[in-house]
């Protein structure tokens, strides 16, 4: 084994230890006839740093959405992630999943975006 696999090990195990601090909620994202169940976390945008803040409002703008609306999903990594356009209920509305980061090399996880549909 690796040193970096050695790494890659002991942050995924890390994860799994702390999944119940880190992974709060267990969500149901579905479309169409596909499900997929997530444990993972959904931040607002005013509790993130501002550089990711403005990352936010950028893809905000580009699709014309207003970014206080928008929601970053961090998973467990066990998880298979929904895809685009998947949605699941959240805070008196509808969450909608936009799109997620690449994989990260380390933990395997992956950052997802997601807009706050309210009636």
């Amino acid at each position: 084994m690796s040193r970096l696999e050695r790494y890659q090990s002991r942050a995924q195990a890390a994860l799994n230890r702390n999944a119940d601090l880190l992974y709060r909620h267990t969500l149901t994202f579905r479309l169409g006839p596909h499900e997929w169940p997530l444990r993972c976390s959904v931040r607002d945008p005013q509790r993130l740093r501002p550089d990711t803040l403005g990352q936010l409002q950028a893809l905000a703008g580009s699709r014309g959405l207003v970014y206080t609306d928008l929601r970053v999903i961090s998973h467990h990594p066990a998880d298979t992630v929904p895809i685009p356009g998947a949605t699941c209920a959240w805070d008196d509305g509808t969450l909608e999943v936009l799109e997620w980061s690449q994989a990260s090399d380390f933990t395997g996880t992956r950052v997802g975006i997601a807009v706050l549909r309210r009636p």
